[in-house]
């Protein structure tokens, strides 16, 4: 089994939570999905988990954020793979 290893953020502006809207790959087709997210992504190998979603949230906002605290950790098994967020 495949292990993958993602951090997402929360990101709140004036009462608002910032989310992102997941595409599916089709071949060389890309479609909307038909679900949001919060902003985030794959960690890099032997990247840490601040590196990881600061790059993340600039990579998605064009804007640094500011690091909080640890918020959850999912871990689940989808197919050949182990997620771990």
């Amino acid at each position: 089994m495949t292990r993958r290893i993602a951090v997402r953020g929360v990101a709140l502006h004036d009462n608002k939570l910032l989310c992102v809207r997941h595409k599916l790959r089709d071949g060389e087709e890309i479609k909307p999905a038909e679900f949001w997210a919060l902003p985030g992504g794959g960690l890099e190998e032997g990247e840490s988990l601040i590196a990881g979603i600061e790059r993340e949230m600039l990579e998605e906002t064009g804007i640094k954020p500011s690091i909080g605290d640890l918020l959850y950790v999912q871990q689940f098994a989808h197919g050949e793979w182990e997620h771990i967020e």
